[in-house]
């Protein structure tokens, strides 16, 4: 990829609103090709006074990926993750200065995709924010600490949020993705049997019958 194929990705994900297909696309391209040209340009963007910058400098790095080899495009297998403990450190410290939601989203979301030692004492200091979509952030990332004792203590109170989506997507990581098990965990699948939402009701059930617990029944 030239670095002027480069810039025009990179002027693209700016461009319509944050979720528009055209900006994704872009990032996703930039992605699959990481090399340091490409990191470079997304780390100078962490400190814009731009949000939309912050953001898809977390969006692009989270997941930056070296050009799949020929064995790997024959086989259908991503190329391999590039820069990840610099990105999860460039992350870390935004995330640390961060004052625009959007922006602490994909931070956020970031974290869990590099999926780091140090990620899940960052992540739960966010898990009881005002805001909707960073607790879901939050609820996502520390998915990918299933048995992390201090995620696991996280999502168990993000699991009585009063955000249906947030519920669902605790109770998905606590009883399918995690490997805990304990009476309290069981009980809290036993409560949410009842709940509003018939994703987390599922989601209940499958955690009691991952634990062969009759009342999954």
């Amino acid at each position: 990829m030239t670095e002027q194929e480069i810039d025009e990705l990179f002027a693209i994900t700016l461009t319509g609103e944050y979720d528009d297909e055209d900006p994704w696309a872009a990032v996703r391209k930039l992605r699959m090709n990481g090399n340091q040209s490409i990191f470079e340009n997304a780390s100078a963007w962490c400190v814009s006074p731009e949000p939309l910058k912050r953001a898809r400098t977390a969006d692009i790095l989270c997941q930056l990926r070296a050009p799949k080899s020929v064995e790997q495009v024959e086989a259908k297998k991503f190329g391999e993750p590039i820069f990840v403990q610099d990105s999860f450190q460039l992350l870390s410290r935004m995330i640390e200065q961060e004052t625009d939601e959007r922006a602490l989203e994909s931070e956020l979301h970031g974290l869990g995709h590099l999926g780091q030692d140090g990620a899940v004492s960052v992540l739960v200091r966010f898990a009881m924010h005002t805001s909707e979509d960073v607790r879901f952030a939050v609820t996502c990332s520390l998915g990918e600490f299933p048995n992390d004792p201090m995620a696991v203590e996280t999502l168990i109170g993000l699991s009585e949020d009063t955000d249906k989506d947030i519920r669902n997507w605790a109770l998905f990581a606590l009883a399918s993705q995690s490997n805990a098990d304990s009476l309290a965990l069981r009980e809290l699948f036993v409560r949410h049997l009842n709940d509003p939402n018939s994703d987390v009701q599922e989601e209940a059930i499958a955690g009691l019958a991952k634990r062969q617990d009759p009342r999954a029944c």
